[in-house]
Order: structure tokens, then C-alpha cells, then sequence
């Protein structure tokens, strides 16, 4: 079972890694430390580590209040970034910062919400991914879906370094991923991380259609119908994924309705013993 400590902490695992750690932490079963919230890192004796560093993700657009009908794009999950074989020595003090998903903007104000935080490995970074700037998904690690104005298919998230998906019309683009996998380490078993926010959807229709987020804890579109009856909120990236969060949508009876784009999830680093 992993270990969580929410404070002070040490670790030994085989024998290889013994640290303390001033932030939130986990120890898996296959020896990845997974460093969830900022701190200081020191390791306690000399050690050959790799890192996997994941940006916080961008967060999902909403519309201020005004005639439309239409949905919005999802934010783009955090850029990663593996460095392998670092020697680290013993009793240095390694600043981490841990990435915070950006917040989402209600639609009484701009509708554009906040970009993802970098995240830190003492002097290394990497980027969080950006807002969904309007109907088009933000850039990321992986890009957000589209916004979607459409009872069928459209605006998923991207994956696994991948674009999110277009909307129904070629001028809704999804947002342009990384080009490179997301996956821990950078390899093909390792666990996935920094999906695409789905884009929010509006549809005629009574039964609802969402885009999904991205695989790697994106989070999925809102979806509203014609006359705003029904509804289904934006969900957030996943904590300590980079996950972008989902668009949001509107529709107008006399009166606009709008629901808000979502909050991305924050980012991560990982590191084992160099392999």
C-alpha cells in the first residue's frame, strides 16, 4: 500500500532512496515517489534518480452572459518532462514546486481562465498548459476539445501528447498537444498523465451528449439544451495529473444561461532510481 504523509517525512525503499520531504507524498508499490504538493526535497545519501515532471492544467473557457448558443473549449493539460540519471547528493536541499491547475472565470468575467502553473525540480521546469482561449481547446501537454454546437460527436480532449478534437465547424480547432508521449518517464508502460479538457457542448436535443476529457485526468465539457432545462456541469482536471479542465456552454430564452468552464488539475513530480 502507498505511504501518504502530509508532513514532515522519511522514506527508504529497498534500501536504494532515504529522503525527507516538507510536502505531501506518496511511495507506490513499484518504487515511484509521487511528489504531490510544493516542499523541499533531501535526499540522505548520494543517489542516480529519474524525474518526471507534470505542469498544472489550464482551465476550461466560459462565456460571459450574452446571446449565444454555443459551447466552449476545454484547457489544455500540463507539458511534461523526463530527465533520467540525475545525480543528486546528499543532505542539499531541492526546492520542488508542484504546479497549480489553472481556476476557471465565471461568465460575469472575462470568460478566460487562468493558464496552469509550472512546476519546479530545483532548477529544472516545465510549463503548465494554457486556457481555452474561446471555442478552440487550449495548447497543453495535450490539447482541449473543441467548444461544440452539435447533438453527436466532437470535442474530446487530447491524450498522451496528442491535439484535442475539432468542434463541429473547421473554425473551432482543439488545441495542438505536445507532439511527445505524456506518459511517465516518457515510456510505453508508464502511467499516463495531462489530458485535453473536453469542450462544453450546446444541443437541441433532450438527452445529453458530453465530450470527454482527455485520458490522464482531463476533465469533460458541459453541456446545456435549447431552452436550458437541462444541464451538466464542466468537470475539473484531476488533481495531480495536469488534466485541462473542461469548456463550459450557453444557451439564450429570453435570457442567458450560461455554465461555467472547470478548473484544471494540478501537476506532479515523480521520481525512482535511475533505471
Amino acid at each position: 500500500m502507498a505511504i501518504v504523509n502530509t508532513h514532515y517525512g522519511f522514506c527508504a525503499k529497498g534500501g536504494a532512496l532515504n529522503f525527507t520531504y516538507t510536502g505531501e507524498y506518496n511511495v507506490r508499490e513499484d518504487g515511484v515517489v509521487e511528489l504531490l504538493t510544493s516542499g523541499t526535497l533531501v535526499f540522505l545519501n548520494p543517489a542516480v534518480i529519474d524525474v518526471f515532471m507534470v505542469g498544472g492544467g489550464g482551465a476550461g473557457r466560459s462565456e460571459p452572459s450574452a446571446f449565444g448558443f454555443d459551447g466552449y473549449g476545454g484547457g489544455g493539460g500540463g507539458y511534461t518532462r523526463t530527465v533520467k540519471n540525475m545525480a543528486v547528493n546528499a543532505n542539499v536541499q531541492i526546492p520542488v514546486s508542484i504546479g497549480e491547475g489553472g481556476s476557471y472565470a465565471t461568465p460575469s468575467g472575462s470568460g478566460t481562465g487562468g493558464a496552469g502553473g509550472a512546476t519546479s525540480f530545483n532548477d529544472l521546469s516545465v510549463d503548465g498548459g494554457a486556457a481555452a482561449p474561446g471555442y478552440n481547446g487550449g495548447r497543453g501537454g495535450s490539447g482541449g476539445g473543441a467548444g461544440v454546437n452539435a447533438n453527436s460527436g466532437y470535442g474530446t480532449g487530447g491524450s498522451d501528447g496528442g491535439s484535442g478534437e475539432s468542434g463541429d465547424t473547421t473554425t473551432k480547432a482543439g488545441g495542438v498537444g505536445q507532439g511527445t508521449t505524456t506518459r511517465e518517464f516518457g515510456e510505453s508502460t508508464g502511467k499516463l498523465y495531462a489530458g485535453g479538457g473536453g469542450g462544453g457542448r450546446y444541443m437541441s436535443g433532450q438527452s445529453p451528449v458530453i465530450s470527454a476529457g482527455g485520458s490522464g485526468g482531463g476533465g469533460s465539457g458541459a453541456w446545456i439544451n435549447q431552452d436550458g432545462t437541462k444541464k451538466q456541469a464542466a468537470t475539473s482536471g484531476v488533481a495531480n495529473t495536469g488534466g485541462g479542465g473542461g469548456g463550459g456552454a450557453i444557451t439564450y430564452t429570453g435570457l442567458s444561461i450560461s455554465i461555467d468552464g472547470a478548473s484544471g488539475g494540478s501537476g506532479i513530480v515523480c521520481f525512482r532510481t535511475a533505471k
